[in-house]
């Protein structure tokens, strides 16, 4: 069990490093890192005491009690990508889709933190994308239509507002993109398709979202 800790402080003084220094590292890293978030977050979607409460776990199994761990590394994993986000040239079409890819599955299917994480680093990447020149092109290397419904199925989630307003930044994002592509035929879909997510927001109960939502609206 004290491998995952260890591995999980390995992974958060890299991320330090990455942005403490500003390195541009993003292709040596990424390969390690999503290997790390698929393989756990695969494990943990699978497993069936995961659930809303997956980071309360109070079980005697060893197994049970290493998946909080587990978990809390793959979040760490996740925000490393994001610190490592190239600033000074583009990811390649390949390496946005696939870290969008992961991303995707795991703000649809993982946990609170996990998805925190992912969505977040859902925010970074779709801004790195829209600054990618004039023809926009990395931005279609992400799937918008996978986006937006890991952000409706973390619009839905009832209990932790850190999950709802992680998912409204990425829909933020998401309407930076379309506004950046407007031009571009192959969007001509995600503006209805992001109204549509927004107004889960707009109902909301939390005036913190809600509001939000509503400033958002007016400004699009």
């Amino acid at each position: 069990q004290g491998e995952i800790p260890y591995r999980r402080e390995i992974v958060k003084h890299c991320g330090t490093l990455v942005e403490g220094m500003g390195l541009d590292v993003y292709s040596q890293l990424s390969g390690p890192l999503l290997q790390l978030v698929e393989q756990f977050g695969t494990a943990a979607t699978k497993s069936p005491v995961l659930g809303a409460n997956a980071m309360d776990i109070d079980d005697d199994d060893e197994g049970a009690l290493k998946r909080p761990q587990q978990l809390m590394l793959v979040a760490a994993a996740i925000k490393t990508l994001q610190l490592a986000l190239p600033k000074s040239q583009h990811l390649s079409s390949d390496e946005a889709g696939r870290l969008a890819g992961t991303l995707q599955n795991v703000a649809h299917t993982g946990v609170w933190n996990t998805r925190v994480a992912s969505l977040e680093c859902l925010t970074a990447l779709l801004k790195h994308c829209a600054e990618d020149g004039p023809t926009k092109d990395l931005m279609f290397s992400v799937s918008m239509s996978s986006v937006l419904e890991a952000v409706t199925a973390c619009a839905a989630e009832g209990k932790y507002v850190s999950v709802r307003t992680a998912a409204l930044g990425t829909l933020e994002a998401v309407f930076g993109a379309v506004s950046s592509a407007s031009s571009d035929s192959r969007a001509a879909e995600w503006p209805g398709a992001a109204r549509s997510v927004l107004d889960l927001f707009l109902k909301d109960p939390v005036p913190s979202i809600s509001d939000r939502a509503k400033e958002l609206a007016a400004g699009i």
